[in-house]
């Protein structure tokens, strides 16, 4: 923690000269920048684009990674709310376009699976649930899903077959037997970490 003269003295600094000071090093420096531009960052991700807080929180942290990896593009103080807010919107609505592929793949598991309550019972690990559930398929499986349900715009039957080597008519067979291992994936995980719960509550 900084002397509260230390953050007076930031706090009297103009923005042009502590961006000059962030460049040098200065800790104080960049702490002040974090602190006056918080609420600007964060409303981007919250108001902007209604991302939940957790999200949020993740979209404030690489904001200000990218600022720190282009201190020496920003001399202008005055473009650096504009430049926040531009790399906030971007990295929010990538966030927001991965969200709604993940859920085009869950919707599809749930026709498949029939078990509509697996993918919300995963609750905010969903996503590292369904990342861990695709790397444990073999090459071809992940590679369809990805093609099918996680690049913008889908791939077609078509251009499946002809990327994985596959006839048309076997790309649907495959899509729903690889939709399946990773309902199984999820279905094994959900339970064992509802299981773990209900083992640590009665232990407490």
């Amino acid at each position: 923690m900084h002397e509260g003269r230390d953050v007076e003295t930031y706090r009297d600094r103009s923005g042009e000269a502590l961006l000059e000071l962030c460049r040098g090093g200065d800790p104080g420096a960049w702490e002040e920048i974090v602190v006056r531009h918080e609420s600007l960052v964060y409303s981007v991700p919250l108001r902007l684009f209604e991302l939940p807080r957790e999200e949020a929180e993740e979209v404030f942290q690489e904001t200000f990674l990218a600022l720190l990896r282009h201190l020496d593009g920003i001399r202008n103080a005055g473009s650096l709310s504009a430049w926040l807010i531009g790399t906030a919107a971007r990295i929010s609505k990538d966030r927001l376009k991965r969200a709604r592929r993940r859920a085009r793949l869950l919707e599809s598991l749930e026709a498949v699976g029939g078990e509509k309550e697996v993918h919300r019972r995963a609750g905010r690990e969903e996503a590292e649930l369904v990342e861990r559930a695709l790397a444990t398929l073999d090459p071809t499986c992940r590679e369809l899903l990805r093609l099918r349900y996680l690049v913008q715009p889908p791939a077609s039957y078509e251009e499946i077959s002809v990327r994985l080597g596959l006839a048309v008519g076997s790309v649907g067979p495959w899509r729903a037997r690889c939709l399946k291992r990773v309902l199984a994936y999820l279905r094994r995980n959900v339970h064992a970490r509802e299981a773990a719960g209900d083992a640590a509550g009665s232990v407490s």
